[in-house]
């Protein structure tokens, strides 16, 4: 398949993901609590930053605050509040990853369900789950925000840079979501990973469209259930199997 052609098809499963949420029932009841823990975690961060944004704005400006003039502060806290926002969404959207990983697996497992018409996998009770993953999810994320960290440097050189953290960053997306229902069909680490990087294009187009939904405001609470449900649709696909 042409690569623009993949890409595209992977938006398409990711988008497809949010259809799939909103119309079968067996599926969307293991995304309400994902999605109400998200606008939780979002509504408290979201608070703070407004809380503490004057008080990050003075510690900068430290004791030159009364020779930059109140109209300087006022623009300062305005950029101070726009970059809190922007880093809420995103550590939603991952700390969602960790907290509500056991509702994202047996979400996976109902798209799987839904999309063969076979059981895949069975992983048992949320308790079981959530020992089972919480660990593996710690580790998830901490090679997330390494990765993350490396890449903003990468992305401080003009044009190159950026467009390396970005396919990085995709791939990293599409990984994320996508690891719920490969681990469902037996998928050990190395092989989920090694799935996500003999798929570029499709998982590149997956992961942009995750990627910009999450930076619309607010998209962020509903995002991560919808692209787990899409990432199972995409896994679905490039295995070869039918899709009812």
């Amino acid at each position: 398949m042409p690569a623009m052609t993949s890409f595209v098809a992977g938006l398409g499963d990711f988008f497809a993901g949010f259809g799939l949420v909103l119309r079968v029932g067996s599926i969307r009841k293991w995304a309400i609590i994902p999605m109400v823990l998200n606008a939780l975690l979002f509504g408290v961060l979201a608070v703070l930053v407004f809380l503490y944004a004057d008080n990050a704005v003075d510690w900068m400006m430290g004791q030159s605050r009364s020779s930059w003039g109140s109209f300087w502060h006022v623009v300062l806290q305005v950029l101070v509040i726009v970059a809190g926002l922007t880093a809420v969404v995103v550590l939603t959207l991952v700390l969602s990853s960790l907290i509500a990983a056991p509702f994202y697996t047996k979400l996976a497992e109902a798209t799987l369900l839904h999309l063969t018409g076979r059981q895949i996998a069975d992983s048992g009770p949320l308790w079981k789950i959530a020992i089972k993953t919480i660990f593996q999810e710690a580790g998830k994320l901490a090679i997330f925000i390494g990765v993350q960290a490396v890449l903003f440097g990468i992305g401080l050189v003009p044009l190159v840079g950026q467009i390396i953290a970005g396919g990085v960053t995709f791939l990293l997306l599409a990984f994320q979501f996508a690891d719920y229902s490969l681990e469902a069909y037996g998928y050990g680490l190395a092989d989920r990973y090694k799935f996500t990087m003999q798929n570029p294009g499709r998982s590149l187009g997956f992961g942009c469209g995750a990627f910009l939904t999450t930076i619309v405001p607010l998209m962020g609470i509903f995002t991560a259930p919808a692209a787990v449900a899409g990432a199972a649709r995409m896994v679905v696909r490039l295995k070869g199997e039918n899709v009812r």
